[in-house]
């Protein structure tokens, strides 16, 4: 994880690990981050609108 976090909404959806949010310890945090087991590697991917700590995160299959 590039950017340790407090907070942070944590969600499993397919192979991957999401960490959502979060606080820093000086803002919210409106990033988020992709863990690949596979790989070993975490990457950035599409942020949020707003920084948001403490949020529920769930995958849904529709």
């Amino acid at each position: 994880m590039s950017i340790s976090r407090d907070a942070v909404g944590v969600c499993l959806l397919g192979d991957r690990l999401y960490a959502v949010g979060g606080y820093d310890g000086t803002v919210y945090l409106n990033t988020v981050e992709a863990y690949d087991p596979q790989t070993n590697e975490w990457t950035q991917v599409a942020p949020l609108c707003l920084g948001r700590a403490g949020a529920c995160v769930v995958a849904v299959k529709l």
